[in-house]
């Protein structure tokens, strides 16, 4: 894992990096590489993670680093600072609250004398409303490695929200690494993740699919190049789906063409099983189209119906989230009927039921007018824009 991509530009005098990892150890070694690059450039570190004590990062930067520094003394010189999500994120009554200030437990300070004369921490996360001072030299540059986990176990949502949105732009520290771990993701709201990617200055989700793990209640923009692109990003979606025991809706104007289902049927894993067993449910949305060409979405609004009962009704399916793909408004804005699709979108975009929503485009279309004078407004009623990898498109997105 290289973090090399969080290089800052030689005239980016500020980078807030917003990072999706595989698990703790990815993350961690990722951690570890960003700042020992900072101590390479003679800038001070701050480590502030609960998977790992004190004494065990110690070691292990000791068994990164070998001889090219000595990491003790570093520490006892307030160069490098390690803590804890109590000691930096949490203190007193906000471990309670879980409301946060801007510069978490601790102050910074320009008083070059060491705040800890020994490697240990021993009972700091225990004193009540500790607050500690953070050496800084005025002539280091400073980067902070943050792991967020903690707010996710804490279930502290909100507050992590608040919290990035004061790092953004914040002179101290300089250059900052948001660490997340793809399996928590899912946890947040499809608003609460965009608002994190607008929160930060560089964005590497390389480890998130938004095909694989879509946040709950996620509407998508799906941007492909070609039909092939396309078709192989909804199997992927769909069969995902499948995997983890969740219902999955194919709606598309398409299905009456032969060809196209019996290619999109053979990228399903065991097709007709999963049609017999009500896991997979495939809609011809040609007359769902007629009437929505004509303003008419009550069609729609059985279909949510349909699908609210059957998920009610499937007491023994534990996971409750529903896939679903659906092109009627692609057709809708390819033939014009732009208000139709806005209209429809919006519907979609008050998610009738729980789960996740793919609406596929032709990039190619949206390029061209004027069609592209309707991008701003189809943008504004999805929650994320990506390509047919699941990768967000971050310049849609900020």
């Amino acid at each position: 894992m290289t973090i090399n991509v969080y290089k800052p530009k030689k005239n980016d005098d500020i980078s807030h990096a917003f990072s999706i990892y595989s698990n703790s150890q990815e993350k961690l070694d990722a951690g570890f590489q960003f700042l020992i690059e900072g101590l390479e450039k003679d800038e001070s570190i701050l480590f502030v993670t609960d998977d790992l004590s004190k004494e065990e990062i110690i070691e292990r930067l000791k068994k990164i680093c070998q001889f090219r520094f000595n990491i003790s003394t570093l520490v006892n010189d307030g160069v490098i600072t390690i803590l804890s999500s109590t000691q930096w994120y949490f203190f007193g009554d906000m471990l309670e609250t879980g409301k946060l200030s801007p510069s978490g437990g601790m102050t910074m300070s320009k008083n070059p004398s060491p705040m800890h004369n020994d490697t240990s921490m021993e009972n700091e996360d225990n004193i009540e409303g500790s607050h500690f001072v953070l050496p800084m030299d005025s002539k280091k540059r400073f980067r902070a490695f943050y792991d967020m986990k903690p707010f996710f176990e804490k279930k502290y949502y909100e507050a992590l929200i608040n919290y990035e949105s004061t790092q953004k732009g914040a002179s101290n520290p300089t250059h900052t690494l948001c660490a997340y771990e793809i399996g928590l993701m899912q946890e947040i709201s499809p608003e609460a993740f965009r608002t994190l990617v607008k929160n930060h200055t560089l964005i590497n989700e390389m480890n998130y699919d938004a095909l694989i793990d879509p946040s709950a209640n996620m509407h998508v923009i799906l941007l492909y190049d070609k039909q092939d692109d396309l078709d192989k990003a909804v199997s992927t979606y769909i069969n995902e789906g499948l995997k983890r025991g969740q219902i999955c809706i194919h709606a598309s104007v398409s299905l009456a063409n032969e060809s196209y289902l019996e290619n999109f049927s053979s990228q399903i894993t065991n097709y007709q099983e999963n049609i017999e067993k009500g896991n997979l449910i495939v809609i011809d949305l040609v007359p769902y189209y007629v009437n929505a060409m004509e303003g008419n979405l009550e069609s729609f609004n059985k279909l949510k119906e349909e699908m609210i009962f059957r998920a009610n009704q499937d007491i023994n399916r534990k996971d409750k989230h529903i896939r679903l793909t659906a092109d009627c408004a692609t057709l809708l804005l390819k033939n014009k009927h732009f208000e139709e699709c806005i209209n429809l979108e919006d519907w979609w975009h008050e998610k009738p039921f729980d789960g996740s929503y793919v609406c596929p485009y032709p990039k190619s279309l949206l390029d061209r007018y004027p069609f592209n004078a309707f991008l701003s407004r189809l943008i504004h009623n999805h929650d994320v824009i990506i390509d047919s990898n699941g990768k967000l498109i971050h310049e849609y997105m900020l």
